[in-house]
């Protein structure tokens, strides 16, 4: 018996990632320089995962979905796309997948997530806040919700 919700031909794709990182972008009206400065990599390198010059590792495809800020069936199709999916095992891929589930895309809260989990940032080369910045955000994060 086929399950309706769920069949086959939605885990095929003829779309490449680049294809797809391109659309999600267009989608959100996000230029170059804005998707590559929120996620703190070179505009070069973006231009390189358009283009399909470079292949992103797992990390890096959840980066762009929080960057894009995408849900998480558009996160899931962009892992696909990339050739990685949601690792139930891994405790970097639940964490982003509960934070998207929640609508969390503020990349300091993620990370801050992540490093009391004794997990490594999304991207290495982001620089982590102090506790008084974080506590800052989370401050305004709460003021924020609450209007």
């Amino acid at each position: 018996m086929e399950d309706e919700n769920l069949k086959f031909e939605d885990f095929l794709s003829d779309e490449s990632f680049p294809e797809a990182l391109v659309r999600f972008q267009k989608e959100k009206n996000l230029t170059d320089e804005e998707c590559a400065g929120q996620a703190d990599i070179s505009v070069k390198s973006w231009q390189f995962y358009k283009k399909g010059k470079r292949h992103p590792i797992s990390n890096t495809v959840l980066l762009i979905a929080i960057v894009l800020e995408l849900n998480v069936e558009e996160t899931e199709y962009l892992l696909h796309t990339a050739g990685y999916h949601f690792e139930e095992n891994n405790c970097t891929d639940k964490i982003v997948r509960k934070c998207i589930e929640k609508k969390e895309y503020n990349l300091d809260m993620i990370y801050k997530m992540l490093e009391t989990m004794g997990q490594s940032p999304l991207n290495k080369r982001r620089v982590q806040k102090s506790p008084v910045q974080m506590l800052s955000i989370a401050r305004k994060m709460k003021k924020d919700n609450s209007q």
